[in-house]
Formats: C-alpha cells, sequence, structure tokens
C-alpha cells in the first residue's frame, strides 16, 4: 500500500530540502512534480535515482540525440515511424535501424534520466508529491545516481545567487559541524575553508563578514553544508555580548526545529502553517515576550525580537528566563498538542520521544 509521505507547493530550491531528508533517510518512492502542463517523476530506491518520467518533448529519448546531433533528422523520423508500427520506445527503433548502438542506448537512457531529475530542482513554482513505497525494478535500463550528489550539483552550480540569503533570516545563529557518517560528500577545497571555521563561536553574520569568498557564495557554502546534514545551529550570539537568555532560546528552537521537522515530513508545508498558527495563539497571552516574534522557515522563533522583549521587560534576570521559559513552554505543548489533532496519539507518542532523545 502506498503510504504519501510528502506534498505541497513548490519554491525556489524548496525540493532539495524535501529531498535531503529522503537522501539522509535513504528512503524509496516517487518523486511526482507538476508544473502548469509539465508532469516529471523521479523514482527513488534507497536514497538513489534509479528512473524519471516525463511529458515534455524535449526530455524523449530521440529529441534529446536529435539536439545533441548524435542522430540525424531522417533517422529520428524512421525511428519514429517504427516506434508507431510497432509500438517500440524510442530507444529501441533508434537501435533497430542502426542509428545509434546498444553501448550508445544505454548511455543515452542513463543522461535522460539525469536530465530529467536535474530539471525538477530548480522549478520556482507548481505542485509536488513523494509516496514512499518499495520500488521494484520493471525497467531493463536504470541509474544509480544518489540523491545528495545531485542537490550539491545543483546548489554550486544554481545562478541566483541571493536565494541563499533567503534561507539563513537570522545571520546572528552560530553554527557548528556536526558528525555525518550517513552522506559522504566530498568537499571542494572553498567549501572545506567554510567548513573548517565553523568552530561553534562564529556567528552566520560574522563568518560572512570575514569570508574571503564574500557573503553570497559563503551562505551557498552554509546551505550545502545545511543540506548535506554536516551543520546545526548552536545558540544564538548577541552582537555585543552573549545574552544570558542566550541558552534558553537556543534549546527551545532545537525542539521547535524538530517538531516541524516531523510535522512537514508527514504533513508537507501545511505542518509549518499549523505551527505558525498555534504561535499566533500563544502571543495572543504573552504578548510581553512573543510580540512581534516570527517563525522561520525550519521552526526555530527569531531570537532577537525575543531578546529585545525581555530587555524591555526591565525585570531581575531570573524573572525574565521565568517568563521567556513559560511562554516559550506553552508553544511547544501547543505543537505537540498540535500533532496529535492533526495526525494521531501515536505520532504524538512519536514527537515526544524524539525531543526526549535529543535527536
Amino acid at each position: 500500500m502506498k503510504t504519501q509521505l510528502l506534498r505541497g507547493k513548490l519554491e525556489a530550491l524548496g525540493l532539495i530540502e524535501v529531498l535531503s531528508y529522503v537522501a539522509r533517510a535513504r528512503e524509496s518512492g516517487i518523486l511526482s512534480v507538476q508544473r502548469n502542463e509539465t508532469e516529471k517523476s523521479i523514482v527513488i530506491h534507497a536514497g538513489n535515482i534509479v528512473f524519471a518520467k516525463s511529458n515534455q518533448v524535449e526530455d524523449r529519448m530521440g529529441d534529446m540525440l536529435l539536439n545533441q546531433g548524435v542522430i540525424t533528422q531522417e533517422q529520428y523520423d524512421n525511428a519514429t515511424q517504427l516506434l508507431r508500427e510497432k509500438g517500440y520506445r524510442h530507444g529501441r527503433s533508434l537501435v533497430e535501424i542502426g542509428a545509434i548502438t546498444p553501448k550508445q542506448l544505454w548511455r543515452a537512457v542513463q543522461e535522460q534520466i539525469k536530465q530529467i531529475a536535474y530539471s525538477v530542482i530548480p522549478l520556482p513554482d507548481g505542485n509536488f508529491e513523494f509516496v514512499k513505497q518499495e520500488i521494484k525494478q520493471k525497467e531493463q535500463i536504470t541509474l544509480e545516481l544518489p540523491v545528495m550528489n545531485l542537490l550539491v550539483d545543483v546548489i554550486r552550480h544554481y545562478d541566483d545567487r541571493s536565494i541563499f540569503r533567503a534561507k539563513f533570516p537570522d545571520m546572528n545563529i552560530v553554527v557548528g559541524r556536526v558528525p555525518n557518517d550517513l552522506v559522504s560528500v566530498e568537499l571542494e577545497p572553498y567549501e572545506q575553508y567554510v567548513a573548517d571555521r565553523l568552530d561553534g563561536n562564529i556567528s552566520i553574520g560574522e563568518l560572512c563578514e570575514t569570508s574571503d569568498l564574500g557573503t553570497e557564495e559563503t551562505l551557498r557554502v552554509l546551505f550545502l553544508l545545511k543540506v548535506i546534514g554536516a551543520t546545526e545551529p548552536l545558540s544564538f550570539k548577541d552582537t555585543d555580548s552573549e545574552h544570558f537568555l542566550s541558552p534558553t532560546i537556543t534549546k527551545y528552537n532545537r525542539m521547535y526545529r524538530e517538531v516541524n521537522q516531523y510535522l512537514v515530513t508527514q504533513m508537507g508545508p501545511v505542518g509549518g502553517s499549523l505551527m505558525r498558527k498555534y504561535l499566533e495563539e500563544v502571543q495572543q497571552t504573552h504578548e510581553s515576550t512573543l510580540s512581534n516574534v516570527k517563525m522561520s522557515k525550519d521552526g526555530s522563533l527569531g531570537a532577537s525580537q525575543i531578546l529585545a522583549n525581555a530587555d524591555a521587560l526591565e525585570v531581575a534576570q531570573e524573572h525574565a528566563i521565568m517568563a521567556l521559559e513559560e511562554s516559550l513552554s506553552e508553544f511547544l505543548y501547543a505543537c505537540i498538542l498540535g500533532v496529535k489533532k492533526a495526525l494521531g496519539t501515536e505520532h504524538e507518542t512519536a514527537v515526544v520521544e524524539r525531543l526526549e532523545a535529543g535527536v
């Protein structure tokens, strides 16, 4: 039986974060993408892309080889006629008439799969659905391209560098390295340069300011490291000094990210919308600590605004900590209860277990 895992709307590089989860969890299933009249699908087995399909003319085997100059228009037309008469695929028809060799066919099919897979990642809008299911190989010619390799390549060559700034809304977050045994990606020297500077003390803003790569390219590398699971947010760094509320904010933001990831994994972008709804409700009763606080796409709350609210209270540190703990705890409980309402008791238990384990 098919089990829906993810469904939602496309946005610039949004599929990268979805497929990053699929790759790291070594999931198997089918990713379907639809944009206007375009429909494409990618078959994934244990975190590897093995096949892909498209309804677009330019993605068809014969058209791809014709555009590349591998076959002539006459060979294309003859293969098309054989396709209509015999019901063969374009690839087999081309082999039958001697336009390409079996070796060329094998390579062409693999290149076709890769081309379709690459083309869906940058799509700025549309809809997607990933259905988790067992994959039984029916195709004779397949590919074994690790999903993570595809994502890394797209990030490295994505033209619009400004998109990476939007991926890091809070430049005062301190990012640290984490062990990454599940995914093996060989970093370029300049990427290793950025990774080596993540000592657990430098904020994203400080890193960008002092990096020889400049802000946008440094953020590109940070996004890549985040996607492959090699970094995690550690704390919030005040621009003047370490704030006494920083550990509290960091602790709760880690839990919010975990709940958000679970909700989005199970429900798609609707999960993030639910958390924002709960935040708005809690803000009504905890206006002094959570007023104007925004939730990032990953579920974390804006630390800068929380600290500004806390400083405006003008109370002793212990009272400020208590007030913040109360409001942040209420938001966390509301999110956990939301998991129960939306998905059921077993999912609520799973989330609580993950939080207690510190995953």
